[in-house]
């Protein structure tokens, strides 16, 4: 284009989409006379406003002529207008492929599209009483803390030297929306801006904004949500979702907003979202409350920051130690289920019974404690973690727990903890509730928990996901993690829902001086410092990733373009298809290389290391089922097998089954009749072709869903489980080993001794064992290098009550452990009868059942003056009952319970 075909064809569309009318001389003067030094200058456009004075000028030039030509002729157009009204007009330049923007403070810099008459009429306003940045005073009433005050300054600063972009990293809990309420306040006061957008990627954390902070500090400005295309051009502040704002872009100019404060700013600013940020000319600050050390480099260089340099930092220590945030306490606890697993031999009966009936083993389905509310479902295991909550977490007032998150596995996992508590206390209605993005009033349920302090609705808030960060409930003294967290930076972002101060939450002057963390998913090592998850198994997702890039070389080494060609696609597709989060916003730099297919036009790249280093990310990859993926794995393992020549026959049998489980009463199974009969025919799968695999892929992936369940696809069971304490198990003098440990020691000791010692092939044979075999085994253990005791195997499995007998017989997987409650009501009851208590005694007693029931172990004595005791029988009741021999006598008994 030459340069009037750049204003016919470029100019004038873009001016036209800003609102401007360009037949109209009074708004759009092109060719503009200037006349300077007895010199008759004209620039190609002046946009006029009302009473024709110039608000700006465009300078164009041909596509093959750099923008930046027209900058000095444009600056030297705008100081010659000045001459004749009392401001200088804003300055564009463009080639009709890009728009530059100068505001004559600051260096030219690229835009998306013109400004609109409001906007420019907004900008050289405030331009003519504008007053540095940092001069006006923070207001103590919005941000009143020292380092918020730095902050802010931090930025006005930089906007006083002419910096455009910075970065806040700001410990959870520390008031980083006070502190960008405190900034707004100030470049109001100084006449920096006057148009301002909070943006988030969450409507919860919108409307939390837009209410705790500008209805709050901002009473009498003009604001508005934007919900809508339609937004009221008189508000001044804004508040917005991205998902929102990606639609409405076009509904803006990039000239709207003077300022766009980004919050979760790690989370949020990658893939489509960015696009945002890069529609919009304004000063642009970035918030987030992951440590600085975690922040991704590609966010540093969006807001222009050197690598772990952002333009203010403050961290939960120093939040911690300057007393702005309460510390934590960590109480590490696993169930003996998430710490020995389920064997197959534990399973009930009657699912042991399906299995058999449907041809398979038993014994083969073993499951380890991370697969729990993963592959398996166990009931008891969700009632220990409830009951060790309700015993050992901080408590409120009226003796139930304060105020609580529970973080859960998946929705599942939290329905079963929701009916855990309101199987084991159903005096409380709704005192746990569910609060997810897949339960209706979400909302509602979220402003409940949070409004809520005294009642004991809705004390326990379980979550998956939905209440990790950007929540404010500063009456939250408990955190359960009952799930590993895979991300260092995600973690310490959950922590931070319990770090908020908390005044007087335990009546008048009793302040919150710290939060407890459970924690059930080994997400602290015994430091209390974050512990590294272990290496996960690769996910479903991944291993078809890694299958493609494999039949992608295989292809390439054979020049078979075609097929080659189709699998990078498939491999492009996956890749595109991640959504942003805080893991893959961490490879965003490898991603934007392979979405834009430059890691295969270099050849000095090597693309399959570039697509195995995001493989782990495709568990992310949301487009298929479990039951679709699991197919697809199948299909895609005998694809490779076919083009190396290697076909196993278990791997078509496998995928041959998963057609044959199909439910044939389903109308879309039933329109592939046809085809299912021929696949399920021997002779379909001789000579299998690649092609033929893919066709298979595509007339059946869909139809997976209706694949009749089977038991190993998903097992509910309720096995006995309790809470085994962290303790350590000395042995012998000087060498100790923690109990899970240790028991693991147990019963590979018992497994070596299954072929060779006649007591326990006695036992794994059903025969009757003397007391004098038992005792001699017990010996030979309790000798060997581990002292395998009594003691020490009942700390280990947790049970003090346990006989030795009983011991080896769970270890052997030959016994179970009797019912905990069965067995403590019984002593308990056997107690009763042979001694000689009154009946308010008994009553005493039999409350004592109740919690050790629930607790497993007695506060010997002070549970004897807990609220339990107290309700039922009245202050120091203990005292009143008993004298001293038979307080003895209880006391004695109840060692009976303790484990050592």
């Amino acid at each position: 284009m030459n340069e009037e075909q750049t204003k016919q064809n470029f100019i004038d569309t873009k001016l036209q989409q800003a609102g401007w009318d360009i037949r109209n001389k009074n708004q759009v003067y092109k060719e503009f006379p200037i006349h300077q030094n007895g010199t008759t200058y004209y620039a190609d456009y002046a946009l006029l406003d009302t009473d024709s004075k110039v608000l700006a000028i465009i300078e164009a030039k041909s596509d093959i002529r750099s923008s930046r030509e027209g900058y000095y002729q444009a600056l030297n157009y705008s100081a010659g207008i000045e001459q004749h009204q009392d401001f200088a007009p804003l300055v564009f330049f463009s080639n009709g492929k890009q728009i530059f923007y100068c505001n004559l403070k600051t260096p030219p810099r690229q835009i998306k599209t013109f400004f609109s008459k409001s906007d420019l009429k907004r900008i050289t306003t405030l331009q003519k009483i504008q007053q540095p940045a940092s001069n006006p005073k923070v207001d103590n009433n919005i941000a009143g803390r020292s380092y918020q005050i730095q902050a802010i300054k931090s930025i006005t600063e930089g906007i006083d030297r002419g910096e455009r972009k910075f970065l806040l990293t700001m410990a959870t809990g520390t008031g980083k929306t006070r502190t960008a309420m405190g900034l707004i306040d100030v470049l109001l006061r100084s006449y920096h801006v006057q148009k301002v957008l909070f943006l988030c990627d969450r409507t919860a954390l919108r409307d939390q904004a837009f209410k705790d902070g500008f209805k709050q500090y901002f009473p009498n400005e003009p604001k508005s949500l934007i919900v809508s295309d339609q937004t009221d051009e008189n508000s001044r502040l804004f508040a917005a979702t991205y998902q929102t704002m990606i639609n409405y872009l076009d509904k803006f100019s990039s000239g709207f907003f003077d300022i766009i404060i980004v919050d979760e700013v790690h989370r949020s600013i990658f893939g489509q979202w960015k696009q945002i940020l890069d529609h919009f000319d304004a000063y642009k600050v970035g918030l987030t409350a992951t440590p600085v050390d975690y922040v991704e480099r590609n966010t540093y260089e969006e807001f222009d920051r050197r690598e772990q340099d952002p333009t203010f930092a403050y961290t939960l220590d120093d939040a911690i130690n300057e007393g702005y945030l309460v510390p934590y306490k960590v109480l590490l606890a696993r169930t003996k289920v998430q710490i020995q697993g389920i064997k197959g031999r534990q399973l009930p009966g009657h699912l042991k019974e399906q299995l058999q009936r449907e041809g398979k083993t038993p014994e083969e389905y073993n499951f380890e404690g991370e697969d729990i509310n993963k592959k398996i479902n166990n009931k008891d295991t969700d009632r220990a973690i409830v009951r060790e909550f309700m015993q050992n977490s901080i408590k409120a007032e009226d003796g139930l727990p304060g105020k609580t998150i529970i973080f859960a596995v998946n929705q599942l996992h939290a329905e079963n903890l929701q009916q855990a508590f309101e199987e084991m206390y159903p005096q409380y209605r709704d005192f746990a509730v569910v609060i997810t993005s897949n339960v209706e009033r979400a909302s509602e349920k979220y402003e409940d928990f949070k409004k809520s302090r005294t009642s004991k609705q809705n004390r326990v808030a379980i979550s998956v996901d939905m209440l990790d960060t950007g929540v404010d409930v500063p009456d939250v003294v408990n955190l359960v993690f009952a799930k590993p967290v895979l991300s260092e930076a995600k973690f310490w972002q959950m922590v931070g829902r319990g770090t908020r101060l908390c005044p007087d939450l335990f009546g008048p002057g009793e302040d919150k001086e710290y939060f407890l963390i459970m924690d059930f998913g080994i997400n602290f090592d015994e430091d209390h410092e974050f512990r590294e998850p272990p290496k996960q198994p690769k996910s479903l997702q991944q291993k078809i990733f890694e299958s493609k890039i494999d039949q992608m070389k295989l292809f390439e080494n054979r020049e078979d373009k075609q097929n080659y060609n189709k699998l990078k696609n498939q491999l492009l597709e996956m890749v595109n298809n991640l959504p942003v989060n805080d893991e893959t916003v961490q490879y965003q730099e490898v991603l934007d290389e392979i979405e834009s297919g430059r890691i295969f036009d270099n050849i000095a790249v090597n693309p399959y290391e570039k697509l195995q280093k995001v493989a782990p990310l495709m568990r992310y990859y949301g487009k298929h089922s479990v039951d679709e993926l699991r197919f697809l794995e199948k299909t895609n393992r005998l694809k490779s097998q076919i083009i190396q020549g290697e076909v196993d026959d278990t791997t078509q049998d496998k995928i041959a089954s998963d057609i044959n489980a199909l439910a044939r009463n389903i109308s879309n199974v039933e329109q592939k009749q046809d085809k299912l009969d021929k696949v399920l025919s021997p002779s379909y799968w001789e000579d299998m072709e690649f092609g033929q695999i893919e066709e298979l892929e595509q007339d059946f992936t869909p139809l997976m869903k209706y694949k009749v369940k089977t038991s190993k696809d998903i097992l509910v069971t309720d096995i006995q489980d309790d809470v085994i304490e962290r303790r350590w198990i000395e042995y012998e003098e000087g060498k100790q080993m923690p109990s899970e440990k240790y028991w693991k020691e147990f019963e590979q000791t018992m497994e070596e001794l299954t072929s060779s010692h006649p007591v326990v092939q006695k036992l794994l044979g059903g025969e009757e064992l003397s007391d004098d075999e038992i005792s001699m085994l017990e010996q030979e253990l309790s000798s060997n290098e581990y002292r395998m005791n009594l003691d020490n195997l009942r700390k280990a499995y947790g049970r003090p009550t346990a006989s030795f007998r009983q011991l080896v017989e769970v270890a052997l997987g030959v016994g179970d452990m009797p019912d905990w409650e069965a067995e403590v009501d019984r002593l308990v009851e056997e107690f009763i009868k042979e001694s000689n208590f009154d009946s308010r005694q008994i009553m005493f007693l039999r409350v004592l059942k109740s919690m050790l029931i629930q607790k497993k172990e007695l506060n010997v004595p002070d549970d004897f003056y807990s609220p339990m005791v107290e309700n039922s029988l009245g202050i120091d009741a203990f005292d009143k009952l008993f004298g001293d021999d038979e307080a003895e006598e209880i006391k004695e008994f109840l060692e009976k319970f303790r484990l050592g």
